[in-house]
């Protein structure tokens, strides 16, 4: 893969802590949440 060299390291560690957060407490939920409506 290419390194990215637009973006700080600061970027990096956001979209390190939103993929955290989504992998979570979002997908475990995810399912249910798409059945319930």
């Amino acid at each position: 893969m290419i390194p990215r060299t637009v973006f700080e390291e600061e970027h990096e560690m956001f979209r390190d802590s939103v993929r955290k957060f989504l992998e979570e407490e979002i997908a475990p939920h995810h399912e249910q949440w798409k059945i319930g409506g």
